[in-house]
């Protein structure tokens, strides 16, 4: 007993003790390597989240988009119950898939879009306007009905733009997305990234259409006119892609992403009973967004300097209106037309002008009775006393005096 004991103590290893050694060791050797060349995943997500939210600076406020302006895609308003989305200031923005985020740490076409929040000007969340027809119009003015591209600010040398396509003949989705929404049980169009370069190939199966979009005015009764006009900066839009004339849509669904959680985005026609687009299709090209935080803040502060002028215009005027009424463009003196002064004012006018009056002559006219005394009459200004009114001027000491 004593030997079996002595043979199997803590200190002796069975299994396959010099196996697991073996591999821990190997465990830290792989890691170490990984480590010294950056290849460790919360390096890469590091690394991914300082690209993607680099900050980029806007183009600067003008009263219409040019081409060549770095500008941010926001919907007006994103419709959600119980969720106030005031200040969420949600933009347009590339989100990469968690498949993705070992090979490439930046936006490439894997890449989706989204509808997230936006506390400033990033890559993800801003796009440079560019000409759909491969001339370099950058200053010109960009009108309704103008093709253009939207570029992500990722690459210069070969940039990567925005595209949207129909429908496969076998009705397989023409962009591939992780995530898709649908109206009226049918699949929406989703929104992809092509390299600009990859256009031209003939075998490419992307043609260059697909990368062109276009405004419309948000008013449907003024398309017509505005076709052809310069785009207002931070205006309203429908933005709409010009192969399948589908507007961008920003839908009220929620997803979880890498950044959090993010609203889906598609290619989709939104409109009610009047044939108006409602507010998934609203968009506005934001440019220099703190800016325009700064210029409504001014104009915040110029209104509530007139609020307060008109608080203390109407406040004087209260205190003229107690001493006189303007009638006929002419100030009137107080008791001169007593039907045209209120109730209150009437008595008070009565008995300011009128000083020597007996009480008695005063509880005699029902026009000046006091409050506690009228109730059986009712107030002057009813229909009850102006019925009566003129039988009371004649009896009334005061009225009768300055009728005469």
């Amino acid at each position: 007993m004593d030997s079996i004991s002595a043979r199997f103590q803590p200190s002796v290893r069975i299994g396959n003790w010099v196996e697991e050694n073996c591999l821990e060791e190997d465990k830290i050797v792989n890691f170490k390597k990984q480590r010294d060349r950056g290849e460790l995943l919360v390096e890469k997500a590091r690394t991914l989240y300082d690209n993607f939210h680099k900050e980029i600076v806007l183009a600067a406020p003008k009263q219409t988009i040019i081409f060549g302006a770095i500008v941010q895609l926001m919907p007006i308003h994103i419709n959600i119950s119980d969720m106030d989305t005031t200040d969420l200031n949600a933009a347009l923005s590339v989100v990469i898939n968690e498949k993705v985020v070992r090979k490439s740490q930046s936006i490439n076409e894997d890449c989706e879009l989204s509808v997230a929040p936006s506390k400033r000007p990033c890559v993800r969340n801003s796009f440079k306007i560019v000409s759909g027809d491969g001339r370099d119009r950058t200053g010109e003015n960009i009108k309704y009905g103008q093709r253009f591209q939207l570029q992500c600010m990722a690459s210069e040398h070969d940039p990567i733009v925005l595209y949207s396509g129909p429908k496969r003949c076998n009705l397989q989705q023409g962009v591939h997305a992780t995530y898709l929404s649908h109206k009226n049980g049918e699949l929406n169009l989703n929104l992809g990234l092509v390299h600009r370069s990859k256009l031209s190939c003939p075998d490419y199966d992307i043609p260059i259409a697909y990368t062109n979009w276009f405004c419309r005015h948000v008013d449907p009764k003024q398309r017509f006119e505005s076709e052809g006009e310069d785009i207002p900066s931070n205006s309203p839009l429908v933005i709409v892609h010009a192969t399948t004339n589908r507007n961008l849509a920003a839908e009220n669904v929620l997803i979880q992403t890498l950044f959090g959680p993010e609203f889906l985005v598609s290619v989709q026609n939104y409109r009610n009973i009047y044939r108006h687009e409602i507010w998934k299709n609203r968009t506005t090209a934001a440019q220099s967004t703190h800016s325009t935080f700064a210029m409504s803040s001014v104009n915040n502060l110029v209104k509530l300097s007139i609020l307060l002028l008109a608080v203390t215009f109407v406040h004087s005027d209260m205190n003229v209106a107690e001493e006189s009424r303007i009638i006929g463009g002419q100030f009137a003196a107080p008791g001169q037309f007593p039907h045209q002064v209120s109730p209150p004012a009437k008595w008070t006018a009565s008995l300011r002008w009128f000083p020597d009056l007996r009480h008695d002559d005063r509880d005699s006219c029902p026009l000046h009775r006091g409050p506690e005394s009228r109730s059986d009459e009712g107030d002057c200004g009813n229909k009850r006393s102006e019925r009566r009114k003129w039988s009371d001027l004649q009896h009334c000491p005061v009225h009768h005096t300055s009728a005469l």
